[in-house]
Order: C-alpha cells, then sequence, then structure tokens
C-alpha cells in the first residue's frame, strides 16, 4: 500500500479528516488485510513546524503507523516541483500577488514521478523495510530564485507580498 494523501495546511478543515482521521482508519484497514508493505508520504521537518496541525498530524501517523506493526517505510518528503506552478507560476501569468514568508528557507523540490519510482522501488528492496528515509532534489530553491526564474520564463513581473512567518503558521 502507497499512502500519498495529504491536504494542504490551509485547508483547516479537511486537515483532521484526511491527514489524521483517514490516515488512521487506512492503517487500520492494512493491518486487517495483512499488508505487506505500507509505505507512508511524509514530510521533513516535522519537528522544526509542530505548531502547524498539518506536521504535528503527520509525525501522530508515524507513530501510530510503526505502532500498528505493520512492515512499512517511510519517505520525508521535500516541496514538490508540480506545487511551484499553482504557488508561483499562475500568479505570475494571471498578474496576481504572490505570498512569501520574509523568511529565506532552501527547499528541495522533489518531482512527483520521482517520488512513485522511489515508492515502487522500495517495495522491491527488504533493506527499506522499517526505515524512514529523507528525499529532496539536488539543488535547494528560496522563494527568491523561483520567482525570479518564472518572470523571466513569463516575461512578465510578480506582484510580491510578504508574509511574517508567524502569521502564516496560524492558518
Amino acid at each position: 500500500m502507497i499512502d500519498a494523501s495529504t491536504s494542504r495546511p490551509s485547508d483547516i478543515d479537511v486537515v483532521k479528516t484526511v491527514d489524521w482521521d483517514g490516515k488512521l482508519a487506512l492503517i487500520k484497514a492494512a493491518k486487517a488485510a495483512k499488508v505487506k508493505r505500507f509505505i507512508f508520504c511524509s514530510t521533513q521537518n516535522l519537528d522544526q513546524f509542530s505548531n502547524i496541525p498539518l506536521m504535528n498530524m503527520k509525525q501522530g501517523v508515524e507513530v501510530k503507523l510503526k505502532e500498528a506493526q505493520i512492515p512499512y517505510t517511510i519517505f520525508r518528503l521535500t516541496g514538490f516541483y508540480q506545487g511551484l506552478i499553482e504557488q508561483y507560476a499562475i500568479p505570475i501569468l494571471e498578474n496576481l500577488p504572490i505570498w512569501v514568508t520574509n523568511e529565506n528557507t532552501c527547499v528541495s523540490y522533489i518531482d512527483t514521478q520521482d517520488v512513485a519510482k522511489f515508492c515502487l522501488k522500495a517495495l522491491q528492496l527488504p533493506d527499506t523495510e522499517n526505515k524512514t528515509f529523507f528525499l529532496g532534489g539536488p539543488k535547494g530553491w528560496v522563494s527568491s530564485e523561483i520567482i525570479n526564474l518564472c518572470e523571466q520564463l513569463a516575461g512578465q513581473s510578480a506582484k510580491v507580498n510578504q508574509i511574517p512567518l508567524f502569521l502564516k503558521n496560524n492558518y
């Protein structure tokens, strides 16, 4: 079983349903079905952002999965390249604002297709059982670099609005 489902941190109403209740039900069903391996796509830096409900729930699911005594592999992922389209490219193309924090955090974005390949390969490798792996892309990007690249490709300027990180985490 490969669980790559998730909600967005901003979808407060959906977060608990998908990322807690849904995943606990999935773990229970996997145990009852005697699933041979449960692959869980989690996220990196859980401990640094435990004040964000989504991150807290993902960390809790990792614990529950280990307690369920189902053979597992956990992939802690960075951001996805595909998410950059909605977050940066489309707003620039549609002349809408881009919201960024005033923090210059590097993210080594990874392609969802590469994550899928890692998941499938892990099922073939016994040494990946009951282990956690950190996956990310080859280069770390800060928001300003992504915005600059999108501006070059779009041939137009972005409207960038900064929001303090402490405000973003409350939503």
